[in-house]
């Protein structure tokens, strides 16, 4: 025992007596610890919080290459688990067309074309974000309705709920979807009074087309997670 305790004195005197690499103060540190619920600065070292406490205690931590961010009030937190986050998802949207609050769909059609106009021939165009309740007919859309300004793009257009797909014709033909084609299970395929896929796919129907976008690189993962990530800092 008596052992022990030596040995912990001098791990102690040697993390307590080291400059840190970081020091944050003048902030308001939530630290979970009931004892010591608040404090205003903290140091780390190697990656590891060290030191918690108040700005004038924090001044034995710094060194001459100790990096010193004043906080200017702001809070810091333990960091948040977040048990239903689509972090890719929401960094993918932000590269997407917003269709969130389009009054008609002649609107995402024309956001549709402009998208296009910066895109090579070929590329997938997606967006996200339609709801047929807040346009005048409150009608599903249908394939024709992008076709015109989509005739070498396959679009795929996610409603706001993430429950359905809007596609044009390039998008069916390429995912084989026709007449013929069975709803998988767990979906639905929209026909039209012909028994014609409109171009409107709900649930799993929704992956007919979207397994044939092609998987995302491990930079496009990165990017899309960064974006994500900075937002949800923000």
């Amino acid at each position: 025992m008596k052992r022990a305790v030596i040995l912990f004195m001098l791990f102690a005197s040697a993390v307590w007596g080291a400059n840190a690499d970081l020091v944050l103060r003048n902030g308001m540190v939530i630290t979970m610890d009931s004892a010591n619920p608040k404090a205003t600065a903290l140091a780390i070292q190697k990656d590891k919080i060290v030191w918690v406490g108040e700005d004038a205690q924090a001044q034995s931590w710094i060194g001459a290459a100790t990096k010193v961010i004043d906080l200017k009030g702001a809070f810091v937190y333990p960091g948040f688990i977040d048990s239903h986050a689509h972090i890719l998802a929401l960094g993918g949207s932000r590269l997407e067309i917003d269709l969130n609050d389009t009054p008609n769909k002649e609107t995402i059609a024309k956001m549709v074309q402009e998208r296009i106009s910066k895109a090579k021939k070929g590329d997938w165009i997606l967006g996200r974000g339609w709801d047929q309740n807040q346009w005048p007919e409150k009608k599903f859309p249908t394939a024709q309705d992008l076709d015109p300004v989509s005739p070498e793009n396959p679009v795929v257009l996610e409603r706001t709920d993430g429950h359905a797909v809007w596609a044009n014709s390039v998008a069916l033909r390429l995912a084989g979807v026709t007449a013929a084609t069975k709803d998988p299970q767990g979906g639905k395929i929209i026909h039209d009074e012909k028994g014609n896929p409109t171009g409107v796919l709900v649930d799993n129907a929704m992956d007919l087309v979207n397994s044939k976008m092609k998987s995302l690189s491990q930079t496009e993962e990165i990017e899309r997670t960064t974006i994500a990530l900075k937002e949800a800092a923000s």
